[in-house]
């Protein structure tokens, strides 16, 4: 028993130079090969049973095995403990290496820093390996919970359509023709239904996506104080283009007023012209100098219009007073009158 944990002790310590206090899964081939050449009995597992120690180094890698629990690791995978792969038989070839490092250099003597940097590169790639194999493992779990969903769904359609068909075979050429349409339509209804919950469901996360991007940048818009100030800055960019736009509405309401005013003083101006012309006319007409007085005909005319002009002003008048000098033109108008005739 002692030359059994001897032999278990030095294959132990070649596997685990580091000291850790334990060996990962893809050395364990390596030990139980070591210790059927240190026995020279290979035969004594069956090749099936070190094909399935193969497989768990390949599947296992990096598994770590402390030496407390490698007889139950053994036994599931090989059927016996350590001691009973080893059994009565005798060790036979022990390597020198071994057997001198055994003697001579003592398992408590420090390794070298370098090598120990070394292990522990190595050791943290292998948890980095581990680390993206388990991340490979839980998506792996996702999509066959998704695929799990999916044959739920499909199981669900193979009984709509077999309880379908049963019913049309017990019902025959009796149900009517509309029932069929209204089956076929939640059929194809259902079917639609089945096909698109995938896409549905990943809709409805890019949409989730979406708000959260849009919230982030409302409140990256609310939190960053230049564009605060860029919305400030919007309001006397407005107020300074109205200003610079100010004079130029000035200016055009300006030359409107000016032509008015131009235009109404040119038509005053006229109009006083014409008024000034047309009292002097008078003050020509009313004279008593004038050529219109010492015309018999155009006096005859002037006392007309003088006459009509009386008679509207003063309605309450029976009589119309005629000065010496109307008598006169009325008696030679008359007075001609009465020669031509």
């Amino acid at each position: 028993m002692n030359q059994i944990n001897d032999l278990l002790n030095v294959l132990w310590s070649q596997l685990d130079s580091a000291n850790h206090g334990f060996i990962y899964g893809k050395d364990l081939p390596i030990l139980i090969e070591k210790t059927l050449l240190a026995i020279d009995d290979k035969d004594k597992i069956d090749p099936d049973k070190i094909s399935l120690l193969k497989k768990f180094a390949k599947d296992q890698a990096y598994v770590k095995i402390v030496k407390v629990a490698l007889d139950d690791t053994l036994l599931k995978l090989v059927g016996k403990r350590y001691d009973g792969i080893v059994g009565n038989s005798k060790i036979v070839h022990m390597p020198a290496s071994i057997t001198k490092n055994s003697t001579s250099i003592p398992l408590s003597q420090k390794t070298d820093p370098d090598e120990i940097k070394q292990l522990k590169k190595e050791i943290i790639e292998k948890e980095n390996i581990i680390k993206s194999k388990e991340k490979e493992m839980t998506k792996l779990q996702e999509s066959i919970s998704h695929y799990k969903k999916k044959y739920n769904g499909l199981v669900e359609e193979f009984k709509y359509y077999k309880q379908t068909i049963e019913k049309k075979e017990v019902t025959g050429q009796q149900q009517p023709k509309n029932a069929l349409k209204n089956e076929d339509q939640s059929s194809s209804k259902r079917n639609f239904d089945l096909r698109n919950e995938f896409f549905i469901e990943e809709f409805k996360r890019q949409i989730d996506e979406q708000t959260k991007i849009i919230n982030k940048l409302k409140t990256q818009i609310e939190s960053s104080p230049s564009l605060r100030t860029q919305r400030w800055n919007k309001r006397p960019q407005y107020t300074s283009s109205l200003r610079q736009n100010i004079p130029i509405f000035i200016s055009r309401q300006y030359i409107w007023f000016l032509i008015i005013i131009s235009l109404l003083g040119l038509v005053s101006s006229i109009y006083f012209k014409f008024k000034s012309n047309y009292n002097q006319i008078n003050d020509v007409v009313d004279g008593e100098s004038s050529w219109i007085h010492t015309n018999p005909l155009t006096n005859s005319i002037r006392w007309l219009v003088s006459v009509q002009n009386t008679n509207t002003n003063e309605d309450d008048s029976d009589y119309i007073s005629m000065s010496e000098q109307d008598i006169d033109a009325y008696n030679q108008i008359f007075a001609r009158g009465a020669n031509i005739i």
